[in-house]
């Protein structure tokens, strides 16, 4: 509305791009719930470094579907900044690539999820921005599963799961050709992801077994992280002594 804008340094005077950059940057950091937010527009592909977000600068006619996919964009940043801790993921990420990326790309999925279910905009404006990122992928080119990469049909299948949204048109090949492979694989793990949404970390183990169950991780290596996580946390319960590895893990978790 025209007095939140106001509020945030929009006025009727400004020009139709100014006005659309400052009430972009405005809700975005509504969306983050961060004071700090700058948003600042370049002709680079947008990227952020805390609350600092670079977008690509909107055309000169601002049409419909530019604004909301550009607003998209702004929020996938700002839903980042709101439900996500750089630590806590950083602490449950696998090694290996393929996993990483995955694990990466299933916390964006649940973010982005977190903020369409909480605001019906913010979920059309992320369903604009998908569909125009899998465009610019080539994800509605695509015909063989060995050109469909798997984190991203995972972010989609997800996103898909925890809120009832289908993947844009743009990217319904690509998932249709991971569906059969992850739901027979994963079904069980998925089907328990909804109650570990606002839970970081109880969610990324959660995609830790479902990337064992899409064989993107060794199951052995998995079994083993869980063992230590118990036996830390177990500790950390009970006050038994802990020697200086323990006392690492206790600060990526969170509990010095």
């Amino acid at each position: 509305c025209q007095a939140f804008l106001t509020a945030h340094g929009v006025t009727q005077s400004d020009d139709a791009i100014t006005r659309f950059r400052r009430a972009v940057g405005a809700a975005t950091a509504a969306i983050a719930r961060e004071p700090e937010v700058t948003l600042t527009f370049a002709t680079e592909p947008p990227s952020a470094k805390g609350p600092h977000i670079r977008m690509p600068a909107p055309g000169p006619h601002l049409s419909r579907a530019e604004v909301s996919q550009a607003r998209g964009t702004a929020d996938q940043f700002a839903l980042a900044l709101r439900y996500h801790d750089d630590g806590v993921h950083a602490s449950h990420a696998p090694s290996g690539r393929p996993a990483r990326e995955a694990f990466d790309a299933c916390e964006q999925a649940r973010v982005e999820s977190l903020g369409a279910l909480e605001m019906q905009g913010t979920a059309e404006n992320l369903d604009a921005a998908l569909g125009r990122q899998s465009t610019a992928l080539g994800f509605d080119r695509i015909t063989d599963r060995d050109d469909a990469p798997l984190a991203w049909a995972l972010r989609f299948y997800v996103r898909e799961r925890l809120t009832g949204r289908p993947a844009p048109n743009s990217a319904k090949r690509l998932i249709d050709l991971w569906r059969p492979t992850i739901e027979e694989k994963s079904g069980a793990n998925l089907g328990a992801l909804g109650q570990f949404m606002t839970d970081q970390a109880g969610f990324a183990d959660a995609i830790r077994r479902i990337l064992v169950d899409l064989e993107l991780e060794d199951p052995d290596e998995e079994r083993q992280r869980d063992t230590s996580q118990r036996g830390v946390h177990a500790r950390l319960q009970h006050g038994r002594p802990h020697d200086e590895t323990d006392k690492e893990v206790r600060c990526q978790f969170g509990h010095a």
